[in-house]
């Protein structure tokens, strides 16, 4: 992936970003997926984490709308992806609730004491950190897919979402295609993002729409725009 060669997206001023009315979510950047020993690892994590956490820092201090996509799976496999069952049987483990790997990265966290709720998670209710804040439960590959996310994000006149997090060819790009399905504008930070995001995969985001970015374009886009009143 060449960040200094970025494709230009389709749809002009309808697809075009809206900072004011945008969204950060950050998906599946959980301690499972980050930490080196962690069953989801990639290699880019590192990058990514540290590129999504100044993100985060600064969408924070600006007051402007984050939600946290998380995965979670029953210690007795009953929600986990039929394509990994075979694997939960045979012992292999990630994203338990109550585990550590289960918590969302410490670099992204408010405060070092927050922790998830899983039980209110796995409900489908929203785990609310502050009143721009929140946590959610996605039980596939989209955040949208079987949950009320739209829903969330209209009634607050969220009309952008800047998508950061693990692993593009998963949940990301699951995630990113019904954004735009939903018609939402949509804005992939693409040093934030893990996993096999080429640049054939940026050409087709492109195509969907989606605006391609670099972390540092979004600080100073969110820098510009000021802080939510």
């Amino acid at each position: 992936m060449d960040i200094s060669r970025l494709p230009e997206r389709l749809g002009g001023s309808l697809t075009a970003p809206n900072y004011e009315s945008a969204a950060l979510l950050t998906i599946d950047i959980q301690m499972d997926t980050v930490e080196p020993s962690g069953p989801w690892y990639d290699p880019d994590s590192g990058p990514m984490l540290m590129a999504a956490a100044g993100i985060t820092r600064a969408w924070r201090g600006a007051g402007r709308h984050i939600v946290h996509v998380v995965r979670l799976y029953e210690e007795d496999g009953s929600n986990v992806d039929h394509c990994r069952r075979d694997r939960w049987a045979q012992g292999w483990r990630a994203v338990v609730p109550e585990t550590d790997g289960a918590e969302l990265a410490e670099e992204l966290r408010p405060n070092a004491n927050v922790r998830l709720a899983p039980q209110l998670l796995l409900s489908g209710e929203f785990q609310l950190w502050s009143g721009t804040e929140a946590v959610m439960y996605k039980p596939r590959w989209s955040a949208f897919f079987g949950t009320s996310l739209e829903r969330f994000l209209t009634a607050r006149r969220i009309d952008t979402v800047v998508v950061v997090g693990h692993m593009f060819q998963n949940c990301v790009r699951a995630t990113i295609q019904d954004a735009t399905a939903n018609d939402f504008r949509v804005v992939a930070v693409a040093d934030a993002i893990s996993g096999n995001l080429t640049d054939l995969a940026l050409e087709e985001l492109a195509a969907w729409g989606v605006s391609i970015t670099t972390a540092y374009d979004v600080i100073d886009q969110i820098a510009s725009v000021g802080s939510s009143s």
